[in-house]
């Protein structure tokens, strides 16, 4: 048994290699992940890190969502695009990058509004 360095209770404190690398699989190995380690003030970063390994900031899409998030990506893309052809050479800002933002915000607009 090898001393895991959890701080959280859903990970145990020591455990078998092959129940660690398991484990690591199931927090990190899925298709959401979460940066953290750029926040500079420790207790903030630990915070998350405590929620994320304990799979409190784990979301289960359901179909539905997954079409949604998909659908809005695309349509981001299609304008980016669009734009891209219109107007060529001229000066813009582009997504690049920050596609992943639409569906946050529009599910964050959705239950806001």
């Amino acid at each position: 048994e090898f001393y895991t360095g959890s701080r959280t209770e859903a990970v145990r404190k020591r455990m078998p290699l092959r129940e660690i690398l398991r484990e690591l699989e199931i927090i990190y190995g899925g298709s959401v992940g979460a940066e953290f380690a750029h926040i500079s003030e420790s207790t903030e970063r630990l915070w998350l890190q405590d929620r994320f390994q304990a799979g409190r900031l784990q979301h289960r899409f359901t179909s539905e969502e997954k079409h949604n998030i998909l659908w809005r990506l695309t349509a981001a893309e299609g304008h980016e695009r669009y734009l891209h052809t219109k107007y060529v050479g001229q000066k813009r800002f582009s997504l690049e990058g920050g596609e992943t933002l639409i569906p946050m915000l529009d599910d964050l607009i959705q239950r806001c509004g």
